[in-house]
């Protein structure tokens, strides 16, 4: 029995134990620290087979429980979201010069749920409908920086707003909640929600 041990029954911290790609974090975040450039073999979900990349990393980013590795390809403008656990394998590469452009992690997802940047256009006003049971989750830990309250209505429920990109985690969020939420705007979010809800209660239909 030691003063660790005891900690550790105090504070259980979530994890998953089979999540890849973990072993790579110390190298990584060296790699950023130090300014190094990286060729890391990826594969991605979509693609047949791995492929070497030259990547400068920016940051490392944890969202739902798991990794990503942000930065960009070779000398291309786009800011990519490599997940850990497709990435195979990781080499430094000395011989390139680092391109250091004082990415602001902060800044690039300050409109963003999750991972996922979208172009500016994809920033959208949403304004969700929050039942009671559920309003104090949703005030006390809010989806978004960007949330406010923006009505408490006289059934207990609570209208939110929030100033974010339309996707994926986004919808995820919304779907995780239920019949406990509804979308008033945007009329698109609304109708996409509507739809995933509907093709999901057809399953238990037949």
């Amino acid at each position: 029995y030691t003063e660790k041990t005891h900690q550790a029954s105090i504070i259980h911290l979530d994890k998953n134990e089979k999540l890849k790609g973990l072993q790579h974090l110390d190298l990584l975040y060296q790699a950023i620290l130090k300014k190094i450039v990286l060729r890391l073999t990826y594969r991605s979900f979509k693609a047949r087979a791995a492929s070497e990349v030259i990547f400068h990393p920016f940051i490392l980013k944890e969202y739902n429980n798991r990794w990503f590795l942000i930065g960009v390809v070779g000398d291309k403008p786009q800011i990519l979201t490599f997940a850990l656990d497709r990435i195979i394998n990781v080499d430094y590469d000395l011989d390139i010069p680092y391109r250091n452009e004082n990415f602001n992690g902060d800044l690039y997802y300050k409109n963003t749920v999750g991972v996922t940047v979208l172009d500016e256009k994809h920033i959208q006003e949403i304004i969700l409908k929050i039942d009671k049971s559920n309003a104090p989750y949703v005030i006390t830990k809010p989806f978004h920086a960007t949330q406010e309250v923006l009505e408490t209505q006289t059934d207990g429920s609570v209208i939110v707003k929030l100033q974010v990109h339309i996707n994926f985690e986004l919808e995820r969020l919304i779907l995780g909640f239920g019949d406990a939420i509804e979308v008033m705007q945007p009329r698109l979010l609304r109708k996409r929600i509507r739809k995933k809800l509907e093709a999901a209660v057809s399953k238990y239909n037949n």
